[in-house]
Order: structure tokens, then sequence, then C-alpha cells
């Protein structure tokens, strides 16, 4: 008797969201309440970042408020470790009406991040707070089901994957005799994982058992 088994790949990734923690900002105030005699120091707010992960994008957020005076330049600086951001090269963002500014980060990695919104007027440079934001998410994945293979009484599913980025991942598969009952099985971990070329595959002679008479992959 031909036997058919239907099954679906699974592939669990570790850690799949992205957060920020930095100045709200975006608040004009002045500085010395109640002395109109002395005039008001200019104030940058370093705002709170935007993240895409998955499409590898931050966007950092700024303002300020030069009390009447002429900002002449405004931006960033940026960094992966709180002591690089420091030593960055200043990355200058044109400022609007409103004196907001902002500047787009590609391909951004997993991991921590560090800026810093600053402006300068009159030759003084004026610094925001640290902000700081986190990714922790990878593109969305490529998954892949590979034919698989009977021989000897053994079925064995194969499959294989692509990350854009360098993620700690669970590979395995869900199956069952009927198309229907894939879905609603449990997961189950591939028992053979080759990291470095990112393939896997599960052997089932002990945990299917049926006669496998030139079993079809059915995905």
């Amino acid at each position: 008797m031909k036997r058919h088994i239907w099954y679906h790949i699974v592939l669990t990734i570790f850690a799949a969201w992205c957060g920020t923690g930095c100045s709200e900002g975006y608040e004009y105030f002045n500085p010395n309440p109640g002395d109109e005699e002395q005039q008001a120091s200019p104030i940058v707010n370093t705002g709170k970042a935007s993240v895409d992960a998955a499409a590898g994008k931050a966007t950092l957020n700024g303002n300020c408020n030069a009390m009447g005076r002429t900002v002449s330049e405004a931006g960033f600086l940026y960094g992966r470790t709180a002591a690089e951001m420091m030593k960055s090269e200043r990355r200058v963002c044109p400022v609007d009406e409103e004196g907001r500014f902002s500047l787009t980060l590609s391909d951004v990695d997993n991991g921590d991040h560090y800026f810093r919104a600053y402006m300068v007027i009159d030759g003084k440079t004026y610094n925001g707070v640290t902000g700081w934001f986190e990714v922790k998410v990878a593109s969305v994945p490529e998954v892949t089901t590979e034919l698989s293979e009977a021989a000897g009484g053994v079925l064995t599913l194969k499959g294989s994957y692509k990350l854009d980025r360098d993620l700690s991942v669970e590979p395995g598969f869900r199956y069952a005799a009927t198309a229907d009952g894939v879905a609603s099985v449990q997961f189950v971990r591939a028992t053979q994982v080759d990291e470095a070329n990112k393939t896997f595959s599960l052997d089932l002679s002990s945990t299917y058992k049926c006669n496998f008479l030139g079993a079809d992959n059915k995905q």
C-alpha cells in the first residue's frame, strides 16, 4: 500500500520584538522661568527612535528651540555603544519651521544603538540627552520544504532556511497522515541540524509507525 504523508516545516526564532528607550522630548520650555532679564538658553531634545526592525531601518527624531537665535546646524551623534556615539562624526539634518529634524538609518543590525540630538548656535554646541533603542528581530526568514527520502523503512523529512541576520533558531516539522491534520499536530524538533548550511531533517522510523512503500512528499 502506498502511504502519503503531509508535512510543514516550522522555524522558531528566539526574540522577536524591538523596543526603544530614550527621552520623550518634543516640549519647548524656558529653562529660566520668571527671569525676564536673563536671556533663556536654547534647548535641544532627543526624541524616541522609530524602528522598523524587519526592514533594518530606524529613524532618529529630535527637535530644538533656538529661543529666537539662528540654528546653523542640527543633527545626531550615533553609535553601537555610548562611547562610539560620543566619538562619531556629526550627522547633519535639515530643520523644519517648528524646529524638528530626523535621520533615517539603513541596515540596522540586531543589538543596542545609541544616539544624541545636537544643535549649533553662534559656534556653540547644545546637546540633548542620550537616546537608546534595541533591535531583536530578523527579517522574515525564507523557509523551504525539501524532498523527503524513504529508504529501509525510514522516512526522512528535510528542510532548509535562510536568515538575513544571525539569530538562534529551532527548526522542525509538523506532519500527519492527512493534509487537514498538519495544522493541528504538535511541533517536532529536527533531529539533524546543519547550522553552517542551514539545513535540517527528521527521521520518522521510530516516531511515525507505518509501512513505507515509496512514500510521497506532500507540502
